[in-house]
Formats: C-alpha cells, sequence, structure tokens
C-alpha cells in the first residue's frame, strides 16, 4: 500500500433518481467531461476525465468520492489488473498509478509526451497503453515500468484489449486493428473489413472480441482478433467504448446518448433510453444487471436492468463470487461483512490497515458454497481507513471501511 496520504473531498448526495425502465443518472459532483470507467464489481469503481478528474464510489455509486491525481491533464482511460494495481492514461505522456485501490496516485514515466488514449491489463499479467503517432507501451511489472513498442504506424490508436496469454489487440484510426500473439514483441494488421474509426475494443474470452466506432461500426472476432466479421448495430452514431458481462450480454455507447444492449452475443442490438443528448464515452459492465456509463458534462448512469440497486443483499442460491459493503459504514467499534461463495473452497477474510499490514483475519478455512456474514470488533484499532479482503480460490475482492471513533 502506498503510505503517502493526500487529502480528498467527500460529496455525498440524495439516493439516484430514476431514468425510464432501464438507467439511473447519478451525482457526480462535477461537470467535467468524464471519459474513462473502471468497475471493479458492483459497488465499486473509478472514473476518470477532463482536468485530472478522478472519482470514486464504494457503494455501487449512489455516492461519488473526488480523488486529488496531482495533474490538470484530461484523463481518458482506466484499467486495472486487481483493486489496487490500477493505471490511468490521458494528455501529453501522462500515466498515473495507484496501488491503494485509487486513494493516492503517483506519476508514472512514459518515455513519450503523445496523447495516451487508452490502457488495458491482462489480469495479473502484462498490460499495454496506446495513443497518438501509433504509440504502444508495454509493462510486464502491473504498470511500474513501461517499454514503447514498435507499431510500424502513425495513425491515432485508440483503445486496447487482451484475449488470452500474450495475446493483445489494438485498434484506431481507419478501421486499424493490430494484432499480437507474443506478448506485443510484434504488432501485425489484420483486415477489419472497415473504414470507420474505431474506438474501443473489448475482449469477452480468450477468443471473443468486440470492437466498435463511428457510424455505428460494431464487428466481432471469434478467433482472438484474426478476423473480424459486421455487425448491424441500427444506429449511424459514432460508438466510442463496448462492454460484456459473458458471451451473451453486452452494451456499447457513443455520441447523441446513444446506449445499445445485445442478450444474444451481438447477433442483435437494441437502443436504449439515456436521457441525455450528449457523447457518452465508456461503459464497464460487471454483471448482466450491472453497468456504468460515463460522459459529457459529468453525466454517469448506472444500469437497472435487473430493477435493483441495492448491492448488499446475498442470495440464499448464490449466483457469484461476491463482497457485500460491510453495514454500517462508518462504524464504531463493531460492523458486520457479509459475502457470497458461488462454489466451494478455502476461503480468507482479512482485514488490512492503509500501509497494507494485516490488522484481523476473520476467515481462514474452507466454505460451502452459499451466503455468510462475520461481525468485525475494531475496539482495539485508532479512527481511519482500513481495507476488507476476500479471497476464495483464484478469486479476489477488495473493500474499503471505516471505523471512526
Amino acid at each position: 500500500m502506498t503510505r503517502a496520504c493526500l487529502l480528498t473531498f467527500l460529496f455525498l448526495f440524495p439516493a439516484a433518481v430514476m431514468m425510464g425502465d432501464e438507467w439511473i443518472s447519478q451525482q457526480s459532483g462535477t461537470t467535467e467531461h468524464l471519459r474513462g470507467v473502471y468497475s471493479f464489481d458492483e459497488a465499486n469503481g473509478i472514473v476518470t476525465g477532463n482536468h485530472g478528474t478522478i472519482l470514486a464510489t464504494t457503494d455501487a455509486g449512489l455516492t461519488w468520492e473526488l480523488r486529488a491525481s496531482g495533474t490538470q491533464e484530461h484523463l481518458l482511460s482506466i484499467s486495472a489488473t486487481e483493486m489496487n494495481k490500477i493505471g490511468v492514461v490521458g494528455g501529453n505522456g501522462t500515466m498515473l498509478r495507484s496501488s491503494d485501490a485509487g486513494y493516492t496516485w503517483i506519476p508514472v514515466a512514459t518515455q513519450t509526451t503523445e496523447h495516451l488514449r487508452g490502457i488495458a491489463f491482462s489480469g495479473s499479467g502484462p498490460g499495454t497503453s496506446v495513443g497518438n503517432e501509433g504509440t504502444i507501451l508495454w509493462t510486464t511489472d502491473t504498470g511500474a515500468s513501461w517499454t514503447p513498442q514498435s507499431s510500424g504506424m502513425t495513425v491515432i490508436l485508440y483503445s486496447a484489449a487482451f484475449a488470452g496469454s500474450g495475446r493483445g489487440i489494438v485498434v484506431g484510426s481507419d478501421g486499424l486493428i493490430l494484432r499480437t500473439t507474443d506478448g506485443g514483441t510484434q504488432w501485425q494488421s489484420v483486415p477489419s473489413g472497415t473504414l470507420s474509426c474505431l474506438r474501443g475494443v473489448c475482449a469477452v474470452d480468450g477468443n471473443i472480441v468486440y470492437a466498435v466506432g463511428e457510424n455505428g461500426t460494431i464487428l466481432k472476432s471469434t478467433d482472438a482478433g484474426d478476423s473480424w466479421v459486421l455487425k448491424e448495430s441500427g444506429t449511424g452514431e459514432w460508438l466510442w467504448s463496448v462492454s460484456f458481462a459473458n458471451d451473451r450480454h453486452g452494451v456499447a455507447v457513443g455520441t447523441g446518448g446513444t446506449i445499445l444492449r445485445t442478450r444474444d452475443g451481438g447477433k442483435t442490438w437494441e437502443a436504449e433510453e439515456s436521457n441525455t443528448s450528449g457523447t457518452l464515452y465508456s461503459v464497464s459492465m460487471t454483471g448482466e444487471g450491472s453497468a456504468t456509463v460515463v460522459g459529457e458534462n459529468g453525466v454517469i448512469l448506472r444500469d437497472n436492468a435487473d430493477g435493483t440497486t441495492s448491492v448488499n443483499a446475498v442470495s440464499t442460491i448464490p449466483s457469484g463470487f461476491n463482497l457485500n459493503q460491510n453495514y454500517p459504514n462508518p462504524f464504531n467499534p463493531s460492523t458486520t461483512i457479509g459475502f457470497t461463495l458461488a462454489k466451494p473452497g478455502y476461503t480468507t477474510l482479512t482485514v488490512a490497515n492503509t500501509l497494507g499490514q494485516t490488522v484481523a483475519t476473520l476467515v481462514a478455512e474452507y466454505l460451502d458454497a452459499g451466503g455468510y456474514h462475520y461481525q468485525w470488533n475494531a475496539g482495539g484499532l485508532a479512527s481511519g481507513t482500513y481495507f476488507y479482503q476476500l479471497r476464495s480460490g483464484e478469486l479476489v475482492s477488495t473493500k474499503r471501511l471505516i471505523l471512526a471513533k
């Protein structure tokens, strides 16, 4: 964890306001254009935007907290290897890195002054960042250091994604798609079938990849980006971003407040009402009923496809791995932490301070699938911010709690 402490400003707002049947408008506390969004789970996410704007939520967007970025550059994209290893890129070669779930940020040297427009990580492994003049940067240490790579291009590269180990896809101007199969050592252009500028790319799994762009362009690949098929989107608006919750359910966003949703693996796309006419720049999904969209003038929209906004309920028949926000929060001296396991496994639930030191271990045993609640009494600890982490098998989720004595 980073030891530096930066001043943050907490904005508290009324509950979100319903918009139509599908989306909720959330109070961002800013009118800056918001460019990137990354959702760790249903409750936790970070948004980036113009003039160094970074916002974070730990309660599914009911409140957004302004985080100090230390820059006035436009921050255009965000990605993460896990909740405590986050990268943000932006104008004039700007790159920021956080090792404490986005509470503090440090600048990272990039060896370029070109605008960086996209960043993506492959699990806990490599990462790439792309930008103007064909810029491609590569990292093997979760974003601590970056090495320039040759794209062989001078056009703008907008977005990147990973489709399995060592396989990356980059999209850009004039329908350009670049692909690597060797961890970025070599990048090769592959036919896209379009000359439309491609703004966003999303890898659903090791084989299925989507790219979106101007004039309503949606492309799909089923072979990790080697070949592409044009899909009918039903719109002529420019599409800026696409995200999928699974192999069937995805959302694409763009100009004119455009939101498109597919429930059949990209075969058909349906337009949904956003109640905004501004450009929507980015979307991030964590589940079929959990998506966050950001755009012009501080717009943040939350998917309400499942008809709820609560993230704290634990089903008696679990549908997935989920760590709930503790309740109450802030608390003194006791709080309850709930979580759901979709399958049995050795499970740990620990609490750490801001230095990364474990202060409590609530669970360290083999658990069956199901819902669990544990109470933590922090009577012997000082007031402040702590992080609790659930780990079961290869799955990990981390959230923040506040002890206020």
